[in-house]
């Protein structure tokens, strides 16, 4: 059965995460409130189901904090399911988890059979090369989207890209099915590189904006689920946390599901005519008006400007050259053509 919104959450009002992992797509990616079961729900399934997997966290220092019995993220499943299911070190970095048994002697676990998965970080696992992960079906990384207080990783979404190409390989070309990529996250901020990179500004604001759950597509073998309702968020809202932060942020994020990083209420659709381009950086052209003290940030490039790329060093340079541009920001004197520009304008300028 395909995933739609009648079977999107089971009965109990978590995710309905088997549907969702064995749908079609090569890349799911889930951007929802918090505790709606999609990680204890991705992590039961690989275990039920046999398939050997890569759990990853975004840096080394939050691998770090799961890689022990006691933040073990096994730990809910064990409880709820009568196992034994921690983490081993394998290799720097690296580390397995195995089922285990506890030895009466010393009192601590000991892991027993096969590396059922594996867990890293994705900061520190891109970096490697030629280690064989040809058994790996499955790549979970979550908590992709970092919350607003944390450093992003120096070109996260390449970081991304360079360990599926390092776990997949050429399986596809010996005719394998390809290594499936499962993103996780709440929706913290939206102008992630991750988020930007792999195109999901512009599909989440169009989601939101048409109350639409569930986005398909097929030529990029690519699924993306950004619920605007949850059965267990609207228990939640019962809850001692959420009765006293009603109404502030915190709450938008992690109970309605919200994006509450950028205010998207200077979108506007604007006569090009009426503006001469200053400057083009990557995707995006800023305009100034000819008349007003304003700008414009548009998708479409219309006359001559200087134009630099988004490597670190160019958004430098257009940094130093071009600084009023943040002044017009902090003023509040820009328009955007759409949340996409809005989006890309905050990270490449303002950032």
């Amino acid at each position: 059965m395909a995933i739609n919104d009648k079977n999107l959450f089971l009965d109990n009002g978590y995710l309905n995460m088997q549907e969702i992992i064995e749908s079609p797509y090569t890349f799911i990616i889930l951007v929802t409130g918090r505790g709606t079961g999609k990680t204890y729900g991705t992590l039961k399934y690989m275990v039920d189901s046999g398939h050997k997997f890569i759990y990853m966290r975004r840096t080394d220092t939050q691998v770090q904090g799961i890689a022990n019995a006691e933040m073990n993220v096994f730990n809910w499943l064990n409880d709820a399911e009568g196992k034994a299911i921690y983490p081993y070190t394998v290799t720097k970095g690296v580390y397995g988890y195995y089922n285990s048994i506890l030895n009466e002697e010393t009192g601590k676990f000991v892991k027993t059979g096969d590396c059922i998965g594996l867990l890293g970080a994705l900061s520190t696992l891109s970096n490697k090369r030629g280690f064989s992960g040809k058994d790996i079906e499955y790549m979970i990384l979550d908590e992709f989207c970092p919350e607003p207080h944390e450093r992003a990783l120096k070109n996260e979404s390449d970081a991304i890209f360079n360990c599926y190409e390092t776990i997949n390989r050429n399986r596809e070309l010996t005719g394998e099915k390809p290594l499936k990529l499962i993103m996780l996250a709440n929706s913290n901020t939206l102008s992630s590189e991750t988020i930007i990179k792999f195109g999901l500004v512009d599909i989440i604001t169009r989601m939101k904006k048409h109350g639409k759950q569930i986005y398909k597509n097929d030529k990029r073998s690519m699924l993306v689920i950004c619920p605007n309702y949850s059965p267990i968020s609207d228990r939640k809202m019962k809850t001692a946390l959420y009765r006293l932060i009603d109404g502030t942020d915190y709450k938008r994020m992690a109970i309605d599901n919200e994006f509450t990083d950028i205010s998207f209420n200077r979108i506007k659709s604007k006569n090009l005519l009426e503006y001469r381009p200053i400057v083009s950086v990557g995707e995006i052209t800023i305009y100034r008006h000819k008349n007003k003290n304003e700008l414009y940030v548009s998708n479409h490039k219309q006359g001559d400007c200087n134009a630099y790329a988004t490597t670190q060093d160019e958004l430098r340079k257009v940094k130093k050259l071009y600084s009023k541009l943040s002044q017009y920001y902090i003023d509040g004197r820009i328009f955007y053509e759409n949340e996409t520009c809005q989006v890309l304008f905050t990270e490449y300028i303002i950032k």
